[in-house]
């Protein structure tokens, strides 16, 4: 990033919650990827070599019907209280 980049990042943050909430506003759902390939994204979208992508949004219909069970494991089996 560069010297008088300070709030780049905070700036896209804010940019990011407003387009989610007028996504929202508009019966769609919204969900944040931060962990991305950058090379693919930078072949895909033409960047050239000094730019790079913060995040993706994948934006679309939700499914409740189908959200998927969670198998998860009982909290005893993963954490030891050690104290008095």
């Amino acid at each position: 990033m560069g010297t008088h980049q300070y709030f780049a990042k905070f700036d896209v943050g804010l940019a990011v919650a407003h387009i989610c909430f007028e996504a929202m506003s508009q019966g769609l759902s919204t969900c944040i990827l931060g962990w991305i390939n950058q090379e693919r994204i930078k072949q895909t979208l033409k960047f050239g070599d000094n730019e790079r992508a913060a995040l993706v949004i994948a934006v679309g219909y939700a499914n409740y019907d189908k959200l998927r069970t969670k198998q998860r494991r009982p909290l005893e089996a993963i954490y030891e209280y050690i104290g008095k």
